[in-house]
Formats: C-alpha cells, sequence, structure tokens
C-alpha cells in the first residue's frame, strides 16, 4: 500500500505500486492486458486471422509452399509480420492452419451433396464425382490442398496439431461411405 494525494489531502490506498489510479473506478497498470485480436476486423468485416490464412492460401496456390514466406503473406493479408505471431507460432503453424480450412471447406460442401443421398452406391458415387469435379475444376483448391496434405504429413508436429484431427475426421466421414457402398 502507498498514499495517493488526492488534492490537498493524503489517504491510503489499497493500489499496489503497479497501479495508477487515472479516475474514478479505472485503472491503469503496467502489466499490459493482451489484445483480442480474434476480435479485430478489417474494413469488409473479415477478422484478421482469416486474412491471414486466406493469403496464405493465394500465395501457395500461386507460387508454392517453398516460395512463400512470412513476410509475403503478411504482405498479402495487410497486416505487419508481427501480426502473424500474435496468431500462429511459426510458419509450420500457419500452414496447419491453413490446411484445418481447406480441409473444413471440403467437409462442408462434402456434406452439402451428400444431403438428401440415402442409397449407398449413390452416396459413394457423388463421394468420387466430388473429388474428381474439385481436381479439375477448382484447381487452386486442389493444388493448395495437395501441397498442404504433402507438406504437412511430413512434419511430426503435425500429428499433435487441431489440423490432424480435422484430416482424421474427413477421411473416416468417407471410410464410412466406402465401407457403405
Amino acid at each position: 500500500m502507498f498514499n495517493i494525494t488526492s488534492g490537498s489531502e493524503c489517504m491510503e490506498s489499497d493500489y499496489s505500486p503497479e497501479q495508477i489510479k487515472v479516475e474514478k473506478n479505472k485503472t491503469i497498470s503496467k502489466k499490459r492486458q493482451p489484445k483480442k485480436l480474434d476480435a479485430q476486423r478489417n474494413k469488409d468485416g473479415k477478422n484478421k486471422k482469416q486474412l491471414i490464412i486466406e493469403a496464405s492460401q493465394k500465395l501457395i496456390a500461386e507460387r508454392g509452399i517453398r516460395n512463400c514466406n512470412i513476410a509475403k503473406i503478411a504482405k498479402n493479408a495487410g497486416v505487419v509480420d508481427s501480426i502473424l505471431y500474435h496468431y500462429f507460432v511459426n510458419k509450420e503453424d500457419l500452414l496447419f492452419a491453413t490446411l484445418a480450412e481447406q480441409l473444413k471447406k471440403a467437409s462442408e460442401e462434402l456434406e452439402t451433396h451428400l444431403f438428401g443421398i440415402v442409397d449407398p452406391m449413390s452416396k459413394l458415387g457423388k463421394v468420387i464425382w466430388y473429388h474428381l469435379h474439385m481436381n479439375d475444376y477448382d484447381t487452386e483448391f486442389a493444388r493448395i490442398t495437395k501441397h498442404l496434405l504433402l507438406e504437412c504429413r511430413s512434419k511430426k508436429a503435425f500429428y499433435q496439431h487441431e489440423c490432424f484431427s480435422i484430416l482424421r475426421e474427413y477421411v473416416n466421414d468417407v471410410r464410412l461411405i466406402l465401407e457403405e457402398g
């Protein structure tokens, strides 16, 4: 405890030396509170993490994984390099998150295509059609997914990342359809 002077009087306070009384019921601490970066949005309403992942997807599709670095991804996302490290531990973590987004998108689209199909053979045909369609008509998506799957699966950390569980879920869904058919 220490004394705070308020006007001409001196009073004892419960505030620690790390806090300074600014105005009634508000204090500033020397310890910096982390910002809630996920809530920060750009003018289009997208959060910065999503912008970074989209920029990563675009660059991987255009240049491949080897020719992408954090600075290029940050520039494409319209953020500074240091912001990437608020969301991702390193480039590897960003790659895993990018693959996770690709897999979530594929899973949602496949689920939409399978909606209402009851017959196992029809489901199997739709799964095969979906993957061939994605390979032929959404070449950017297919190229990103293939590159990332090959790159990420060779990393030991991938098997502890959330992305691996998303991949397992997707593969399990397809496996169940194959078993039915």
